[in-house]
């Protein structure tokens, strides 16, 4: 769904925002949101997919991303976002379990090979044999690089958050590398039973806001067909007199945080995918370009918590031509 609003232009007056670092414009999440109701089904991070980051690549390395359930949990796959450089390619994919230092063992628990064409999408594979993971359980789910001329583009989403992940290249030995926290991977499990909570997260153009242009955001992993509100502040710190991120626990939202000043809100129902956008002008004016804004969403989700609210990422947007 797609909404554009006009918001008020004294939002965008040059003592309205805080100057942060030289640059043309960029848009960079911050604080991740608490969990709703709405989750796309099992275990995983960055649901929402979106445009990938490069990723440094070694023919034949394979990245084994960490996660931990809470619930004893029955997989049934594995699915990464990503897409290929050319049609059929096929790609191992595994999980494992963690050893006693907490890193994944030299050998999956399940394999299996993921065909990938060139376009961007959610990719994944059913295993042969379902297995179960125990509650509070550490696993890693695995994908490896082609050894061939084609490429993989990872699943590293541009706008997400980290996971910890390990690495190795298997002719090289057994070993991993030590934990890493630096790659937005954007996976999810397949799983018999209850979908898993999972936060909105709210993104915004790649570039960020352009003076001239309609900036653009867009609300995933969001209950379906929910009103949800999109909020633009000019600070991250206070609202007028209560400093920020305010703790919403105390309110019935344990988890959940405000993250910015609510001085716009912007009103929206979610489609069917739990997905809603916002759109709004930026004025013509050079004196916005290296200032910034700040953005959050909220859904009203009454499965969430008592408070019936739940609260997406915060988002900072950087002004530029």
């Amino acid at each position: 769904m797609k909404i554009l609003t006009s918001l008020a232009l004294v939002l965008f007056s040059p003592i309205a925002f805080a100057q942060i670092q030289p640059g043309s414009g960029g848009y960079k999440l911050f604080t991740e949101g608490c969990p709703g109701s709405g989750g796309p089904g099992c275990y995983g991070a960055n649901f929402q997919g979106g445009p990938l980051q490069p990723v440094l690549q070694q023919k034949g390395m394979e990245f084994a991303i960490q996660f931990d359930v809470d619930a004893k949990t029955l997989v049934l796959g594995l699915q990464f976002w990503c897409k290929g450089s050319a049609n059929g390619l096929r790609l191992p994919v595994s999980i494992y379990l963690a050893n006693s230092a907490g890193g994944p063992l030299s050998k999956p628990v399940a394999t299996a090979t993921m065909a990938v064409t060139t376009k961007l999408a959610w990719y994944g594979i059913t295993f042969t044999k379902p297995f179960t993971l125990a509650k509070k359980q550490r696993a890693f789910a695995a994908f490896q690089l082609p050894t061939g001329a084609a490429r993989l583009s990872p699943p590293a989403v541009l706008q997400g958050f980290r996971r910890n992940h390990f690495q190795r290249l298997p002719s090289k030995g057994p070993a991993w590398s030590r934990a890493k926290l630096a790659q937005n991977w954007a996976w999810r499990l397949s799983c018999a039973g209850p979908k898993v909570p999972a936060a909105p997260v709210l993104t915004g153009d790649a570039k960020g806001a352009r003076i001239g242009k309609t900036f653009h955001l867009t609300l995933s992993v969001g209950p379906i067909k929910s009103p949800a509100f999109f909020v633009t502040g000019i600070s991250k710190k206070t609202w007028g007199p209560i400093p920020l991120p305010l703790d919403l626990k105390p309110a019935g939202a344990p988890g959940c945080q405000l993250l910015v000043s609510m001085d716009i809100l912007a009103f929206v129902i979610l489609d069917s995918r739990g997905v809603g956008s916002l759109g709004f002008p930026i004025p013509n004016q050079l004196s916005l370009v290296k200032k910034s804004f700040y953005n959050q969403a909220f859904c009203l989700d009454t499965k969430a918590n008592t408070l019936g609210l739940t609260f997406s990422n915060g988002g900072i947007a950087l002004i530029g031509k």
